[in-house]
């Protein structure tokens, strides 16, 4: 397993309950490292900021749904990250695209994070074959979003992963995060 100490490189991998940070920090690791599946009481399995360093060096933090809305969760409020977030830090948003639209709560963490000016990756996890194929990301974003992803990755979703615990992207999905990872 993974040293779990602060390294130089830093990358925070942050969304909603749900959305697959963990199994995307794991995809990155090769190896299920953080807990994932279902979670029993709706908050998410991830309880508490994970940090792990990986063989090549970089943190990977895996962060709570909780760590980006307010106290009483009725709005998303970033504040408390964003103070632990260095300027060379890197962030990936996770977010699940439906039906070609940004979810508002998605759209208000994405457009909280720029004003907070980080500069921000997005991994669209869990997207239908037909929306990856047919969708225009960029006049997506365009519309939707205060300023453009530096970079972006689309994850189709895998049917066969739903409802089962720490279970893995397919070899070739985590060739592409690690990739994408990787390139920052």
């Amino acid at each position: 397993m993974a040293e779990e100490i602060k390294s130089a490189k830093c990358v925070y991998v942050i969304g909603h309950s749900g959305a697959g940070k963990s199994t995307i920090c794991n995809a990155y690791l090769g190896s299920a490292t953080f807990p994932t599946g279902l979670s029993s009481d709706g908050k998410g399995i991830t309880k508490e900021e994970q940090r792990v360093i990986a063989k090549n060096g970089i943190t990977i933090v895996d962060t709570t749904g909780d760590d980006i809305m307010s106290k009483d969760n009725s709005i998303v409020d970033v504040t408390n990250l964003t103070r632990k977030i260095r300027k060379d830090d890197k962030i990936i948003i996770v977010i699940v695209l439906r039906i070609g639209r940004i979810h508002p709560d998605d759209n208000d963490l994405i457009n909280d994070i720029i004003k907070k000016e980080c500069q921000y990756y997005l991994i669209l996890n869990k997207t239908g074959r037909i929306a990856s194929a047919k969708c225009d990301f960029e006049k997506i974003f365009k519309l939707e979003l205060l300023q453009m992803p530096s970079d972006f990755l689309i994850i189709v979703e895998d049917y066969d992963m739903s409802d089962r615990d720490n279970t893995m992207f397919s070899d070739e999905d985590q060739l592409k995060i690690r990739e994408f990872i990787d390139k920052f």
